[in-house]
């Protein structure tokens, strides 16, 4: 069972406010924050991956970033965590960018010396956790899209944006880490 969701605003920018409802499957700020300009979501992850998608012989849990935006995004500088109470836990690395319409995978293996694509953090199996997606410190570090309280996840099993950037999230036991979810 998914646990139940409440709607939740995002502040971005300085003054404009948006909010989404949810689906019940982990509250999601629904639009990003920041410069009008970055449009990137976190877009699909799994959290007990015994299959689906290989790392150096070993299967990480695994985060997808979306740009949905029209211009690449330069993400160096932009954080990453598991917690959204512990803002600064994982900085992306320096010259990772992603394209219009494109997709960047994280590993979410807390091995971050198997190099650049590699965070700080693991994702819990059992679900409850959050994961978040944080502008530059300069910027005033903003939420630029977080999902809440995830629900456990089956072993290969993600959660997908479908389509790719809205607010709808979908199980699926077919994963598309690094490809469009459809829909």
């Amino acid at each position: 069972m998914y646990p139940r969701l409440s709607t939740i605003a995002v502040l971005f920018g300085s003054l404009a406010i948006a909010a989404c409802g949810s689906n019940g499957k982990g509250a999601d700020t629904g639009s990003p924050g920041g410069s009008a300009d970055v449009e990137v979501y976190i877009n699909e992850f799994m959290t007990d991956n015994a299959t689906a998608l290989a790392d150096n012989g070993t299967f990480p849990d695994w985060i997808e970033l979306y740009n949905a935006g029209s211009k690449t995004v330069d993400l160096s500088g932009y954080w990453m965590t598991d917690d959204l109470e512990n803002t600064f836990n994982w900085q992306i690395p320096n010259g990772v960018t992603i394209e219009a319409g494109q997709f960047v995978i994280i590993f979410a293996d807390n091995d971050i010396d198997q190099g650049e694509f590699h965070a700080s953090f693991q994702l819990d199996q059992l679900g409850g956790e959050d994961i978040g997606l944080f502008g530059l410190n300069v910027d005033d570090n903003p939420l630029i899209d977080s999902v809440q309280d995830f629900t456990v996840l089956a072993e290969d099993e993600s959660l997908a944006r479908t389509p790719d950037g809205s607010g709808n999230w979908q199980p699926t036991s077919a994963p598309t880490p690094g490809a469009s979810n459809g829909g």
